[in-house]
């Protein structure tokens, strides 16, 4: 390659198409604090003072307080202040529906009965009682006798 050909860069497809603007840097806004321009010189000169002085010895008064360190507050101060700022309200996400579940179906199977020892003990006597009275045993007493005791119904 020669000197006066230029270089053939791929195209990146994560670079912004458009030019990219230089921007100036953003100058603070000063808000006008009231006082004029010796008062100005005098606080400076008094807070530099009192933030020179040690303050665990001898703290800040109520009165340098009042007449120092607000007034430098005011003079340095960089935003608008404001007492009643308007309050942004939050932005609420509508909750999407949520998917109905299908009900189950109505039609249950019959409840068994859970099979203990006092269960079975009860049921073998209800079905002896009822072969003593003489009443027809159902075919499902007759497997559940046979089941849980080692005879036969006859």
């Amino acid at each position: 390659m020669s000197e006066t050909e230029p270089v053939k860069v791929p195209d990146n497809r994560f670079a912004p198409k458009a030019p990219i603007g230089v921007t100036e840097p953003s100058v603070p806004q000063v808000y006008s604090s009231g006082y004029s321009e010796e008062e100005i010189l005098l606080i400076t000169i008094a807070h530099k003072k009192l933030s020179d002085r040690n303050l665990k010895v001898e703290p800040v008064t109520l009165e340098e307080f009042k007449t120092i360190v607000i007034p430098w507050q005011r003079i340095n101060r960089t935003e608008a202040f404001n007492l009643n700022p308007d309050k942004v309200k939050a932005v609420r996400q509508p909750k999407e529906p949520s998917a109905r579940k299908p009900r189950a179906t109505t039609s249950k199977e019959p409840k068994v009965p859970k099979l203990t020892k006092k269960f079975i003990a009860d049921k073998l006597s209800d079905i002896i009682f009822q072969m003593a009275a003489g009443e027809p045993v159902s075919t499902e007493d007759q497997e559940f006798f046979t089941t849980h005791t080692s005879r036969e119904l006859s």
